[in-house]
């Protein structure tokens, strides 16, 4: 498999350290989002192995920033494929791993923040990752996001536990009146995000790590039994509190820009992006 419109992709950089960071983020974000793409389409383990060797080594033929993209793609290029070559494919294989550990000595914070999202489309695609608004993330923010999609690698799942936190957090708020929680679509007036089609806060990807880590997040969704699994609170469908889902699946505010707007499942959209 190859990557469609990839191959004329290059980092032409200034000397001037943000004009190199736009430069790496506009030219990394689409080399992530393309192998996303020539990822999905892989339909067994031979086809995944040449795509990630293809990237592997369109990073390692890039003269700036090679390290940046290396830490950026380790992740997502899966460990299980890259422990089955021998010969010159471990060689390329060993020099990758290179360009990751000196990054890794990186004190670049801007480099660190980018190399974090980069991974986070690599893994869950440009079109989610724009959709919201997730270039605004600061860096601490970014690696706990990236963390959650180097464990969650399949968005359906990923964004089920996303709105399983978001639901218990606008419930306390409106169930059990802790003012200190906020809605769903509402942001802390210091948070580098304000829109309410972006629902998901610093809290909630802690909360979900939390549970990551205790493996004790919930085996199925907050929904009823019906067979098209309507999400609820306090036991009534969320529509009653002006919530639906989006167009990735994730809940905002009903009337935010990119919902879906029927009232059938929700897990349609979400089924669409199944790796």
């Amino acid at each position: 498999m190859t990557s469609e419109g990839t191959s004329s992709i290059s980092l032409i950089v200034s000397s001037s350290s943000q004009k190199d960071h736009t430069a790496y983020s506009s030219t990394a974000f689409a080399l992530a989002g393309a192998f996303h793409g020539d990822f999905l389409r892989c339909t067994d383990e031979a086809q995944r192995l040449k795509v990630c060797c293809d990237y592997r080594d369109k990073i390692l033929g890039i003269s700036k920033f090679t390290d940046i993209l290396a830490a950026a793609f380790n992740d997502a290029f899966p460990r299980s494929l890259r422990e089955s070559v021998a010969g010159k494919q471990k060689k390329a294989w060993t020099e990758f791993a290179g360009l990751v550990q000196r990054q890794k000595k990186s004190q670049d914070r801007e480099a660190q923040r980018l190399q974090h999202q980069t991974c986070i489309i690599s893994i869950w695609g440009k079109d989610v990752f724009e959709h919201y608004g997730w270039h605004r993330l600061p860096l601490e923010s970014s690696r706990l996001l990236h963390s959650v999609a180097c464990t969650l690698r399949h968005w359906d799942s990923a964004v089920e536990s996303m709105n399983e936190v978001l639901l218990e957090r606008h419930e306390r708020r409106v169930t059990q009146y802790q003012n200190n929680s906020k809605l769903i679509g509402e942001h802390p007036p210091g948070s580098k995000i304000q829109d309410c089609r972006s629902p998901v806060e610093r809290q909630d990807i802690q909360a979900i790590l939390a549970r990551l880590k205790s493996n004790n997040l919930p085996v199925s969704p907050r929904t009823d039994q019906s067979k098209d699994r309507v999400y609820i609170i306090d036991g009534t469908p969320i529509r009653n509190y002006g919530l639906e889902r989006d167009v990735f699946g994730m809940i905002v505010p009903h009337g935010a820009p990119g919902v879906v707007r029927e009232s059938s499942s929700p897990t349609v959209q979400a089924s669409k992006r199944r790796k």
